[in-house]
């Protein structure tokens, strides 16, 4: 009877601690994700795709046919975005998808300051070592605000930057 107790207590602590690293990795930034294309080329792969194309968001995701280029795009001077999935072994493009959003702006057509590159560089500049994700330009309480998010580790920085100073605004470590 001890025994089976013993052997009940270890399969619920096995459950359990196998549980917390699936939710571990599925929430981690997959950094360590084996690829043959970086991100370069399949930012490279997309903007061959949308040549006048203004970039917004890569992420490499981890999925059920392997690892995977989120990349979107802003088309031009419009506010349509371009988004492609991409295999991150093959380059190939299996997903290509056109969608016009309303709610964020595209800093091509809005009047801003301080240009995407400008705000990137900003956000840089306070982490080094970290990687783009994506950038966004919205309107916050009358104002235009960039958000840029970066990946540096296991860790989520997002900065809101003030899309005509240049001011950082907002900080958050995620």
């Amino acid at each position: 009877m001890k025994n089976q107790k013993n052997f009940f207590k270890t399969g619920i602590l096995s459950f359990l601690l196998l549980g917390g690293l699936l939710a571990y990795g599925a929430t981690s930034n997959n950094r360590n994700i084996a690829t043959k294309i970086s991100r370069e080329e399949a930012v490279k792969i997309a903007k061959k795709n949308t040549p006048n194309g203004q970039l917004k968001k890569v992420k490499l995701e981890n999925t059920k046919r392997g690892p995977v280029y989120d990349i979107e795009l802003w088309e031009g001077n419009t506010n349509t975005k371009k988004e492609y999935k991409i295999d991150a072994n093959t380059g190939q493009i299996f997903r290509a998808k056109t969608d016009i959003d309303d709610d964020e702006l595209n800093p091509a057509i809005a009047n801003t300051k301080i240009s995407v590159e400008q705000a990137k560089s900003i956000a840089k500049k306070q982490a080094p070592n970290a990687t783009f994700k994506s950038i966004e330009l919205e309107r916050k309480k009358g104002k235009l605000v960039y958000e840029v998010d970066l990946i540096e580790g296991n860790t989520k920085k997002e900065y809101k930057i003030d899309a005509n100073t240049g001011e950082i605004l907002d900080f958050e470590i995620d």
